[in-house]
């Protein structure tokens, strides 16, 4: 099992070499959190990019504490968060261990239906545009698997590739990770620019 600062020095050679390069697949059977921490190296440390991250499998208070443990700032980041429990509403703060309300979380309720997730994934990205400037930002978008539990495969292409569509026209990087065999891999292949095998 390949370790994350492996799997940084794989990223910082294949990502982001071209323009044209907006959307991207990354098909793996890495340590999850291992390839995480390398995707935030590389675009929060290297690429200075702020970014969204879906969190399907993990809440929100995961990825914080990761980017803390390895000397990143979580506050740059927005989630999309899907799996914390639900005594939340859509698009409310959130205390994350701190006496002040972090405004950049927002709650998804019910992923069988992805339309709740599309239109906070939306939100969140018009709000990381204006917060940016301009700047090149990033949208992480990981389990899928479990996506598919709660959605049939037509629905959860279309989502993706209206997706990517919005990413692009917001100038968002977006990078998809999958796992080898996911049902969705030949629709997801010919909606990104480039496919990586890591």
């Amino acid at each position: 099992m390949a370790e994350a600062e492996e799997l940084y020095n794989v990223l910082k050679e294949k990502l982001m070499k071209s323009e044209l390069e907006e959307t991207i697949s990354i098909t793996t059977t890495a340590d999850m959190p291992k390839l995480d921490l390398a995707l935030f190296k590389f675009f929060i440390q290297d690429k200075k990019m702020k970014g969204i991250i879906t969190c399907i499998n993990r809440p929100h208070t995961y990825y914080a504490k990761l980017l803390i443990a390895n000397g990143m700032e979580p506050g740059e980041l927005y989630y999309v968060d899907a799996c914390s429990p639900l005594l939340h509403t859509p698009s409310e703060a959130f205390f994350l261990d701190t006496d002040k309300p972090e405004r950049n979380v927002w709650f998804v309720r019910d992923i069988s239906d992805l339309s709740f997730l599309q239109i906070e994934i939306y939100e969140v990205a018009k709000r990381l545009i204006t917060a940016s400037k301009g700047d090149r930002n990033f949208l992480l978008v990981d389990g899928l698997a479990s996506l598919g539990l709660y959605n049939d495969p037509t629905s959860l292409g279309k989502f993706l590739h209206d997706l990517s569509i919005r990413a692009r026209s917001f100038r968002i990087y977006m990078t998809i990770i999958m796992e080898k065999d996911e049902a969705l891999a030949n629709l997801i292949r010919t909606i990104c620019d480039n496919n990586y095998q890591i």
